[in-house]
């Protein structure tokens, strides 16, 4: 009996542990935008899921209330309105992807209250979906300050890409990688 007990505290313990391990899986995420002004919107949204390294990036079409476009944005991200046209999905489709890769994951940002912005944009006409709550890249240093996980991101490197949201998540969660490698 005292086996079988035994047994049942094992078992309960690894599915506990395979909850949690669930439960605290992290991702990156990366928003490009039109610009800065009030009337910008989200181009580019970018993530990778750190446990598994899985990558999505998604094209956003503008939606016909959004007009802003700052030509100094478009020189950092590389992404002509025309491409956007052509190769983006709409937001309602953008925040399906979204959340389809997201939900239920710890998503960081280095700038989250500008993502966060961006991704309640994309969301806002995505039916019953919710954009994920972004928490701050840092915390994904536990104990480091600032300046060494900024080190770390330096010492990362440029990371190969198409899109630029793309090479930044990749820079970020290698930064993560050599941290959690010490």
């Amino acid at each position: 009996m005292s086996a079988i007990r035994s047994t049942r505290t094992w078992s309960f313990a690894r599915l506990a542990g395979r909850v949690t391990a669930k439960r605290n899986r992290r991702a990156i995420i990366n928003i490009d935008s039109s610009g800065l002004g009030s009337d910008s919107w989200p181009v580019s949204v970018a993530w990778r899921i750190l446990d598994t390294g899985r990558e999505g990036h998604v094209l956003i079409k503008p939606a016909p209330t959004w007009h802003g476009w700052d030509a100094e944005a478009e020189a950092i991200h590389g992404i002509s309105r025309e491409r956007l046209a052509r190769e983006g999905v709409t937001p309602p489709e953008a925040a399906t992807e979204i959340a389809l890769a997201l939900t239920g994951l710890e998503v960081h940002s280095d700038a989250p209250a500008l993502d966060q912005m961006w991704l309640d944009k994309i969301f806002e006409d995505a039916a019953s979906l919710q954009a994920p709550a972004l928490r701050r890249y840092g915390e994904l240093f536990p104990g480091a300050a600032r300046r060494d996980y900024q080190a770390l991101v330096r010492a990362a490197g440029a990371q190969a890409a198409q899109w630029k949201a793309l090479a930044d998540i990749r820079r970020l969660a290698a930064a993560v990688t050599l941290y959690e490698a010490r």
